[in-house]
């Protein structure tokens, strides 16, 4: 393996309208760019990269606008810088199926958890699944040995996993981890000279539309809450207390767990049917 990877996304700023009019006026840089996650993920890329002298690369997916990221990698360290051609919406499993032949030859792959989009961080887990390597998802503290990394995973309930990782591996990280370094004035300056290696998208018609919605359980039909005032049935209908607790212990191995809460979920009306 020849080089570490940090897959980076780029966020447009969300459009501001006129009130009156209704036409946009511009781009709200506040809600774009990239998240600190993403930043911290680059850190930790260059780090490794230079304890180890290893090459770090720069990846993204989307149009010309997301390039500024790149060239700010560029101006932190990286090595090189790729981005994947894409005007479409590309779903999280997508995105990672077009990025994946960029990263077959990375020894590490480094992701942030979260976009500055609020979305849903899943694209390093379809990495790691399309690349058949391992995964650790959610690292909170990252240090590095000669032939391994020890990562710090954050668990339910205040919790804490610990693991070594001495293979390929994407790791995903939160924006506490690390903070991205400042760029120099002449790295900042000499960047905008390098090229951005293009790649086309590698599918020819994304899935899905062209804008993406939370997902929504289907509603359910209850019955009238009992009460003569309105603060009596709100109260009928917020009233947890008198819900019976539910529970069961079952052990399956993976496959038929898995199974089972898709059955589970379907028996509940959150999905239409067991996958």
């Amino acid at each position: 393996m020849t080089f570490i990877a940090v897959c980076m996304k780029w966020v447009s700023g969300r459009p501001e309208i006129d009130a009156l009019s209704g036409e946009v006026r511009e781009q709200n840089s506040r809600f774009g760019g990239v998240s600190a996650a993403d930043q911290a993920a680059l850190e930790m890329a260059l780090r490794i990269g230079t304890e180890r002298s290893m090459d770090v690369t720069a990846i993204t997916v989307g149009g010309t606008q997301s390039e500024p990221i790149l060239y700010d990698a560029l101006a932190a360290g990286a090595t090189l810088a790729t981005r994947i051609d894409s005007a479409h919406f590309l779903s999280s499993a997508e995105t990672a199926r077009v990025m994946a032949p960029a990263l077959a030859d990375a020894a590490y792959i480094f992701c942030g958890d979260y976009s500055n989009d609020r979305g849903s961080g899943s694209v390093p887990a379809f990495l790691a699944a399309e690349l058949g390597v391992r995964q650790a998802l959610g690292v909170v503290a990252l240090t590095t040995q000669v032939d391994s990394i020890l990562l710090t995973r954050r668990l339910g309930g205040g919790r804490r996993e610990h693991s070594r990782v001495t293979d390929r591996a994407v790791i995903s990280v939160e924006g506490s981890v690390a903070r991205l370094r400042r760029a120099s004035l002449a790295n900042s300056l000499s960047t905008r000279d390098n090229r951005i290696h293009v790649i086309p998208l590698t599918i020819s018609t994304p899935r899905g539309a062209t804008t993406c919605k939370p997902f929504r359980p289907r509603p359910r039909t209850i019955s009238r809450p009992d009460g003569e005032t309105a603060l009596q049935r709100i109260h009928a209908i917020t009233d947890v207390a008198s819900a019976s607790a539910r529970g069961e212990q079952i052990e399956l191995t993976s496959a038929k767990s898995a199974q089972y809460i898709l059955q589970t979920l379907a028996r509940w009306g959150y999905i239409d049917r067991a996958q």
